[in-house]
């Protein structure tokens, strides 16, 4: 927090000096290093209401309750057209709806913008059970 118009001076100079350093040169590590934390945090359980994790850096935001969870693993359909393609994806069995989907478009549109990426919303899930033993998530776009 900042009291003096010197300080806002300061701040702002430094952030636009800084700007093409952190464009250039320090954004790919820094994405790296957020994508390498959320799938260490998303390993373990997260409270869809509090934001708590079990795996988690922060101590005020660590979820202390011991919470038993299995991973599975969802063979999500993606159709895209005519071209379907089969998509492991890993979840928890402890995962909200929510949760599963914001897993999923991470996992499918990897590498992508976030801007180009389709909001959770508009993914639609439906469960086809042809084999007991795999659980299929039939996922729709529904805004392109």
């Amino acid at each position: 927090r900042t009291e003096t118009i010197v300080e806002k001076l300061l701040t702002n100079w430094m952030s636009i000096c800084l700007h093409s350093y952190l464009r250039e040169v320090a954004a790919e590590p820094l994405y790296k290093l957020y994508r390498a934390i959320l799938y260490q945090v998303d390993k373990g359980p997260v409270d869809a209401v509090t934001g708590k994790a079990k795996r988690t850096l922060n101590d005020g935001r660590l979820l202390r309750e011991d919470i038993e969870c299995r991973q599975m693993t969802l063979t999500v359909i993606v159709k895209n057209g005519a071209e379907v393609q089969r998509v492991p994806v890993k979840v928890l069995d402890t995962d909200t709806i929510t949760q599963v989907k914001r897993k999923i478009l991470n996992h499918v549109y990897k590498g992508t913008l976030f801007s180009l990426r389709p909001p959770v919303h508009s993914l639609d899930l439906g469960k086809a059970n042809r084999d007991i033993s795999t659980t299929l998530v039939y996922s729709r776009l529904l805004c392109p």
